[in-house]
């Protein structure tokens, strides 16, 4: 069956790139091996291309072909494992793992302290659990502001989440029932014992056996590599999403989603990524926009920076009132 616009992956990126072309005219077809919504509504797409313009469907033991004018690649990114000893123990879990739980564990190490790593860090210590938070670097949260950080992590602690900076996983083993991580903090060794162990060290663009070689796309270890107009080395065929290693977030997803769509569909739109929000679900929550602080420094550009107390807003909770917004604004 041929088809004007062939979408592989339903995620935030492939089922919006879906509606747009479908709203554009075209004869649409979506591939998803799951669920319709991807990691952040589910938790995560399988079709394999044998050319330009063909896809390869394996669906209950059958497989199908079918032909396509242009082809929108969505298949997102995967949970990235731990290179240590023990990381393929029963109980050492991934996000997808864990949202899969139908109890909440006594205890759990979360290693990685990222977005991912310290929402579920939150929500599980907000269930009940005992919950530690392992990170490699000096702090906690890369590529957000500074000064948000600094005064998150003290409220995380209030919340009664450890959290160990400059710490290293060497190993995990059992001891009885419980899981044991060795770790190293600045040179010192210790033990820390946990039910469940949650690795939340990144994600990594889901490329294997997608026929990529075959067709002449390029890619390497980040992901697929795309123009500004998300369209791969091979004409007509378009990437969006996590698979290009870009802007990790779903809505970044459907944003670009939008623009392969139009360009799939004779369009000539460019993707800009200049100011792609992002939120974090932690107590408060934390938001940004644009530039850090130190981003906006290092551009050379002349910033103004605005604070305003939680305190002020009485809809906040006495937890969150010594907490504070910020934002860095470019004077004319």
């Amino acid at each position: 069956m041929n088809y004007d616009v062939a979408v592989i992956g339903g995620g935030p990126g492939g089922y919006v790139a879906a509606i747009r072309a479908a709203h554009l005219g075209a004869k649409v077809l979506l591939i998803e091996q799951d669920k319709l919504g991807g990691v952040c509504l589910n938790k995560g797409c399988a079709a394999q291309l044998v050319g330009v313009d063909q896809i390869k469907v394996n669906s209950d033991a059958e497989e199908e072909q079918y032909m396509a004018q242009k082809i929108i690649l969505a298949t997102g990114s995967t949970p990235l494992g731990l290179p240590v000893v023990g990381s393929d123990l029963d109980g050492v879990i991934n996000s997808d793992q864990l949202l899969g739980l139908n109890y909440v564990p006594r205890s759990m190490v979360v290693i990685g302290g990222g977005a991912v790593g310290i929402e579920l860090a939150a929500i599980f210590q907000a269930f009940g659990c005992n919950v530690t938070v392992i990170e490699m670097q000096s702090e906690l949260l890369p590529n957000v502001d500074r000064e948000i950080v600094k005064r998150m992590a003290p409220i995380l602690r209030k919340q009664g989440i450890e959290i160990l900076t400059n710490t290293k996983v060497a190993g995990i083993k059992y001891s009885g029932a419980a899981l044991v991580l060795e770790v190293s903090i600045e040179g010192n060794v210790q033990q820390i014992e946990a039910e469940k162990v949650l690795v939340s060290i990144g994600r990594v663009p889901v490329v294997d056996d997608l026929g990529l070689e075959k067709v002449g796309v390029k890619y390497s270890r980040k992901g697929i590599i795309v123009n500004n107009r998300l369209e791969t080395a091979v004409p007509g065929i378009y990437a969006i999403g996590d698979v290009t290693g870009q802007f990790m977030w779903a809505h970044a997803a459907s944003a670009a989603g939008l623009v392969a769509a139009e360009n799939a569909m004779g369009g000539d739109r460019l993707v800009d990524y200049t100011a792609v929000p992002g939120c974090i679900y932690t107590t408060p929550e934390v938001a940004m926009v644009g530039l850090t602080e130190e981003q906006a420094r290092n551009s050379g550009c002349k910033i103004k920076i605005s604070k305003f107390n939680f305190a002020a807003n009485y809809y906040r909770s006495a937890r969150q009132r010594s907490y504070y917004g910020r934002s860095i604004s470019h004077p004319k």
